[in-house]
């Protein structure tokens, strides 16, 4: 099955590392883990500069030095935090991964933007978007590309939330259903000289 994704939850206060991901309301108002961090002024100057609100699925990028071993920071919007609902969710995780790109490692401060508590299944919901987004069929290519570089590898993603045994229990269905999904995308992905009746069976 071709994963690109390792996900854990880690509790609050652990040090993040790699791409940081944080989730933005409009006018990027951030959660109160965020605003910790101090960086209310660069973001608020960055989305004014890049004309970003916050608007739902959409998303930022800003190199800075928020803290050791981070690279960049990479806002989330969800637009108006009253109006998200449970699908959003996993569309927001979507988004996140998307902007993550090929970084080795990320951390995500999962908290809703007005600072109200999450339900406990919505970091797990986010995480499938995650999962699901970072697909890709690579059973055939080389170890190498063209110019040398290695293939692409998992990227390890730590979501940092308040209720860690919550979000580890409704992320049990939640992985089951994304592992069915792959593997779904890895059946049909595969060239049908590969992958006749017989080994389809197999599989």
């Amino acid at each position: 099955m071709t994963d690109f994704a390792r996900i854990v939850f880690a509790k609050k206060g652990e040090k993040p590392a790699g791409a940081l991901v944080l989730l933005a309301g409009p006018d990027a108002v951030l959660g109160p883990q965020a605003r910790a961090l101090g960086l209310d002024d660069l973001v608020r100057r960055a989305a004014e500069l890049r004309e970003f609100t916050g608007k739902a699925r959409s998303t930022l990028e800003l190199i800075t030095s928020a803290g050791a071993g981070v690279t960049r920071v990479i806002l989330v919007g969800t637009g108006d935090p009253a109006a998200i609902g449970d699908n959003d969710w996993t569309t927001f995780g979507g988004a996140a991964m998307g902007a993550i790109g090929n970084a080795s490692s990320a951390t995500v401060f999962f908290e809703r933007p007005d600072g109200r508590r999450a339900p406990r299944h919505a970091a797990a919901d986010f995480a499938l978007g995650m999962k699901l987004r970072a697909y890709e069929f690579d059973q055939y290519k080389p170890s190498k590309d063209d110019n040398g570089n290695r293939r692409k590898k998992p990227a390890d993603i730590a979501i940092v939330v308040s209720d860690v045994a919550g979000a580890r229990s409704a992320w049990v269905s939640r992985a089951a259903l994304a592992e069915g999904v792959l593997l779904a995308r890895d059946l049909v992905n595969e060239p049908p000289n590969m992958l006749g009746p017989v080994e389809f069976a197999d599989r």
